[in-house]
């Protein structure tokens, strides 16, 4: 299971390159992101499933700040 995490990681990490060649901001909450993830040992898709409040396959701005304030990711600039 592990391994499957890391690799959804990756490809996410990936799609964040692409959409942001210079993936600044986006690395900072990233990170945080991983990290809490890894320490839940929580899979990237078990938590997008869980933070996709209204089904649609996409985290609206609300649904977004909803998972960053569950995940005490709160001290981002």
């Amino acid at each position: 299971m592990l391994a499957d995490a890391e690799a959804e990681l990756e490809i996410v990490k990936k799609r964040l390159e692409i959409s942001d060649p210079n993936f600044k901001w986006e690395n900072q909450i990233w990170n945080k992101i991983i990290a809490t993830l890894k320490r839940h040992n929580i899979s990237p898709k078990q938590a997008f499933e869980h933070f996709d409040k209204n089904g649609d396959g996409r985290l609206n701005r609300e649904e977004f700040m909803s998972a960053l304030r569950m995940m005490r990711i709160e001290d981002l600039t």
